[in-house]
């Protein structure tokens, strides 16, 4: 018998897909354009150079806790995790969790075979955020995209009709 063979299951992982990958690139150059453009609606209204710089690190620090870097959502209650989740960049946040955990998820279901009946990988998806729940209901992946979407041109839209009578440019 020989004892260096690694076993066929764990030769025969998924791998990270092309798509994966592409899924990856569009939600990273939306949620960069959508936190660019929210924070640019907030300090469009700020005039120097240095307050405006220092307004957006202390953004950019706290919206750390609002898409759940820092603290996990789930540690708070339902009403916070609704306020937190308004703010597309936690969506953001949880379509890149689902898209690089989804495979290792699968993967660990598969491997303990329904002994715990789901409950690890439930317990794991609930603690990474993997779902956004909003007014109490959890949000599906494609919703997620289409509300992260929708608010990224409502905002963009916000911008160009805002910066033209701010700066008085026409």
């Amino acid at each position: 018998m020989n004892y260096c063979t690694i076993p066929k299951k764990f030769t025969q992982e998924k791998r990270t897909s092309i798509s994966d990958v592409l899924k990856l690139l569009w939600i990273n150059f939306l949620g960069s354009v959508c936190s660019t453009a929210v924070f640019m609606l907030i300090v469009i209204f700020i005039k120097k150079s240095s307050t405006s710089t220092a307004f957006f690190g202390l953004l950019s620090a706290a919206s750390g806790f609002v898409i759940g870097a820092y603290i996990p959502l789930h540690q708070f209650s339902e009403t916070v995790q609704t306020v937190c989740n308004v703010f597309p960049q936690t969506g953001i946040t949880s379509l890149i969790r689902n898209v690089l955990l989804s495979g290792v998820l699968d993967h660990i279901d598969g491997d303990l075979n329904g002994i715990d009946g789901g409950m690890f990988v439930k317990a794991v998806r609930e603690s990474f955020s993997l779902s956004m729940r909003l007014f109490e209901k959890d949000c599906s992946a494609s919703n997620t995209l289409i509300y992260v979407t929708m608010f990224t041109v409502v905002v963009l839209v916000a911008l160009g009709v805002i910066y033209p009578k701010v700066y008085k440019r026409r």
